[in-house]
């Protein structure tokens, strides 16, 4: 089943981060810190955890493909395998790419702006 966050949790709408800020990240920080910097993470966490045990796959749409570089960096640091789709990604890429999420249950995680 494919859940889309933003119906699931309206309240992850105006989602911000911190690092969203210029400067705003520590020089010295864990890697953790990506999570607990902000609450709206903390819960995003919880809700993929979930989502992961129950094998689900779930879509996450961002206006800002800084909000989608945090992301991926929680994505990385989680192992959960994912796919990008921004408009860095050419035509054929983005293509094939969907053909990939659809088509298997490999990708757990969507990220589109």
């Amino acid at each position: 089943m494919l859940f889309c966050l933003i119906y699931f949790c309206p309240t992850l709408r105006p989602f911000q981060h911190p690092f969203l800020f210029p400067y705003a990240e520590p020089d010295n920080c864990s890697r953790e810190f990506v999570v607990e910097a902000s609450g709206k993470m903390v819960v995003l966490e919880k809700l993929l955890k979930k989502l992961y045990a129950g094998k689900h796959r779930v879509l996450i749409f961002s206006s800002f493909t800084s909000m989608l570089d945090i992301l991926e960096r929680f994505c990385q640091l989680r192992r959960y395998k994912y796919l990008r789709l921004d408009g860095n990604v050419n035509r054929v890429q983005r293509k094939f790419d969907m053909a990939r999420f659809n088509g298997s249950n490999e990708y757990f995680i969507y990220l589109v702006r």
